[in-house]
């Protein structure tokens, strides 16, 4: 029997993240690495989309951008299509404050678009979810996120 999205040609999105591992388990890159592997390939090995959530483990073991960038670097190599990034806020999950490496949104909005960037073709697009009063007043990095990351980026898609 087919799954029912196989049979109604249905896309199905699922989020892989480093949830399942336990607190404090996390404490090497690689382990970060690995957790997100186990959930791409299960989802992927059932023909889901993937979208690649923002993890606390990382968040908690990041030292800088390029810890985020040598996590998603690994993780999108051994994707087989396209995934969409997830950017939750520290509004949503205060233990993702910091997330991208930068505690300033703008500064954290330019290392999210080097990463998009470095992986044009295995990034379909973002969600980004932050909510907080001062970026809801002030759609300037919004308008910035847009244009960089559409630029050179075919069917980009950003959710904010």
């Amino acid at each position: 029997m087919q799954p029912r999205a196989a049979v109604r040609k249905a896309l199905v999105s699922c989020g892989a993240g480093t949830d399942h591992l336990p607190p404090g388990a996390g404490s090497a890159l690689q382990d970060i690495i690995d957790a997100y592997l186990l959930q791409c390939e299960a989802i992927g090995s059932a023909g889901g989309r993937i979208v690649l959530m923002a993890s606390r483990a990382l968040d908690a073991i990041a030292r800088h951008a390029e810890d985020y960038a040598l996590i998603d670097a690994r993780v999108l190599k051994s994707v087989r299509q396209p995934v969409i990034l997830h950017w939750l806020g520290p509004v949503f999950d205060p233990a993702l404050a910091g997330y991208w490496g930068r505690t300033e949104i703008a500064a954290a909005a330019e290392n999210c678009l080097c990463v998009v960037h470095a992986h044009k073709k295995k990034i379909d697009g973002i969600k980004v979810s932050l909510l907080d009063a001062a970026i809801r007043h002030s759609n300037t990095w919004q308008t910035e996120l847009l244009r960089n990351s559409l630029a050179g980026l075919p069917e980009f898609a950003i959710c904010v």
